[in-house]
């Protein structure tokens, strides 16, 4: 009603699943069902679902009906949700004494299997079944009736599960795609290096390993155990990596390296990098945390963050990264974000290949990367600059001054970024800008900086909170730096039209043989940016300033926006430059 879900009491003889515990990383279910009935609501299940934020941990069934008949349509649903069986919950189990074959496990469903539980496994046929993910400890899993059997992913928990599987490799019908490790199954050993050597199968560039993840600063530990086994190339598509502090670094001479060809994810140490090398189609690079080794505790060293995508760069903290980087970047969106940089890296140069790039952000002192980037023209749909720092010397100011910034459609500024406005000496027309200021800083003085920036805009929006020290001034300097064009309403054949004072005369040429149809686009364009407008821009943020004289008839066009930036489509018009 009105919107809302209706919510019923769930009737006590209808089978249901519930939450009853949860873990750190994990979530306990039960399943009920406390009444017989006929055979209609044998097929009905209500089920408690997580909540959003806890999806990522493991979900477990932890009972199990003792009927076949009831385990039969209780283990669709399991596998929907991809919940993982608890076998021993299912040893009670018992079904028609004419049908003695093994209930057949649904793809989806997680199982964990180990000494103790594996008994229970004669309870299914999982003979030419495709098990979606299988844990493993301490387990022989060629004791399973596993004939042409399909594991999509095989979690080998500790060292007892990787011997018997490295000797159950070549001698049954199991095929595994992915192959992941335990904290427990310790990567140093001998049978580990040799299991990834039977993944290669002996020709180490023809066979990749699915994933590679490292934990509990182990990653050096088995490079060593590698390169004394001779192992040189270990070849895997994602890449995962936590390594911290001094532990185990092992010697530069070695020559194991592991080459990923598609993603890399690295936390802590940063030599890490020199055993890795890049394949050709990487396409995700996530570095959280990098940090240079320092004897001493007390000295805060700065850490580095980077993101890379096939179209992102996302580097934060320091840096000190941009060296490592290509001098040509593919990349169209782009994050800088340092504080505690001091010096650029002046033989540090890189070239912006894209010729028209989607978004360039900067906050604090990142803006020491224009001063690396060799473009003379930096061409942009979004450029955002937050908490500008005065990093700059004068000399450099005036060598980032001489770039052109041609920004298509949106320049966002917040707190002390409306200082960008100070480089933009070759800007002369953003579509829209929008400024927010919402914390004081005794840094306003550098208004004096910006006079001569001079910039158009066919809207401007402003949100500086009431409460800051000197609003009505901050106010002013941004109304000298930025001049928002004249918006008036033009009436051609009878249709009203939204243009620009400076637009008038360039409207006035256009040929006189338009059609009624271009007349009836037109006027459906305004229509639908001012009903937009109305519904998308009625909130608390930024305003759009607009002449008190411009008023259409029956709404007075004095406009508020909603949380943030107004949706694209309203100012589709906006975005082109009259000049």
């Amino acid at each position: 009603k009105n919107g809302e879900l209706s919510v019923q009491v769930v009737p006590e003889d209808i089978a249901e699943i519930s939450a009853f515990g949860q873990k750190e990383r994990s979530i306990d279910y039960l399943y009920k069902k406390e009444k017989e009935h006929g055979n209609l609501f044998d097929s009905f299940l209500i089920a408690e679902e997580c909540k959003r934020e806890d999806r990522w941990k493991s979900q477990t069934i932890k009972n199990f009906p003792r009927k076949r008949k009831e385990a039969a349509l209780l283990l669709p649903f399991l596998a929907e949700k991809e919940l993982q069986l608890d076998l021993e919950e299912a040893s009670g189990m018992h079904g028609e004494e004419e049908n003695k074959r093994g209930l057949k496990i649904p793809y989806g469903i997680n199982l964990f299997v180990s000494e103790e539980n594996s008994c229970c496994l004669k309870l299914f046929d999982l003979t030419e079944t495709r098990i979606k993910k299988m844990f493993v400890t301490s387990f022989d899993i060629t004791k399973m009736n596993i004939k042409s059997t399909s594991i999509e992913e095989l979690f080998l928990l500790d060292e007892s599960a990787v011997e018997f599987f490295y000797n159950s490799i070549g001698r049954y019908e199991l095929f595994v795609e992915k192959v992941s490790f335990g904290s427990n199954s310790k990567p140093q050993s001998e049978k580990f290096l040799k299991l990834i050597g039977r993944v290669h199968g002996g020709i180490v560039v023809s066979r990749k390993i699915k994933m590679l993840v490292f934990g509990k600063n182990n990653f050096f530990g088995f490079l060593e155990e590698a390169r004394r086994a001779g192992q040189k190339e270990i070849h895997a598509e994602d890449l995962v990596v936590t390594q911290r502090g001094k532990n185990n670094v092992i010697e530069i001479e070695t020559r194991t390296r592991i080459v990923v060809s598609k993603k890399i994810s690295i936390k802590g140490n940063a030599r890490v990098f020199l055993f890795i090398e890049l394949g050709p189609e990487i396409s995700h690079l996530d570095i959280d945390e990098l940090q240079k080794l320092c004897r001493s505790p007390r000295i805060d060293m700065p850490k580095t963050s980077i993101q890379l995508t096939k179209n992102k760069i996302s580097i934060g903290e320091t840096q000190y990264v941009l060296q490592f980087l290509k001098k040509n970047i593919t990349a169209t969106d782009v994050f800088f974000f340092a504080n505690k940089i001091k010096t650029p890296f002046k033989n540090t140069k890189i070239t912006l290949v894209s010729e028209e790039m989607e978004s360039i952000s900067f906050k604090d002192k990142g803006l020491y990367v224009l001063l690396c980037i060799t473009n003379e023209k930096i061409d942009v749909r979004h450029m955002t600059v937050v908490d500008m720092m005065d990093c700059l010397s004068n000399e450099e100011k005036e060598k980032i001054k001489k770039k052109v910034f041609v920004i298509r459609e949106r320049l966002y500024m917040k707190n002390t970024g409306i200082f960008f406005m100070e480089l933009l000496r070759e800007t002369v027309f953003i579509p829209v800008i929008e400024v927010e200021v919402d914390c004081f800083t005794k840094d306003w003085g550098r208004f004096g900086k910006t006079i001569g920036v001079h910039v158009e805009t066919n809207a401007l929006l402003w949100n500086i909170g009431p409460g800051i020290k000197g609003a009505g001034e901050i106010k002013e300097k941004i109304g000298e730096m930025i001049t928002q064009k004249e918006p008036v309403v033009e009436n051609k054949n009878g249709y009203p039209k939204l243009v620009f004072k400076e637009d008038l005369e360039h409207e006035e040429q256009r040929e006189q043989g338009e059609s009624k149809e271009q007349f009836v686009a037109e006027y459906q364009v305004f229509e639908e940016f001012r009903d937009c407008l109305d519904s998308n821009l009625l909130g608390e943020s930024p305003i759009i300033y607009i002449p008190d004289d411009l008023v259409f008839r029956g709404d007075a066009f004095w406009l508020q926006g909603e949380g943030g930036s107004p949706d694209d489509s309203c100012w589709d018009h906006l975005f082109e430059d009259s000049d």
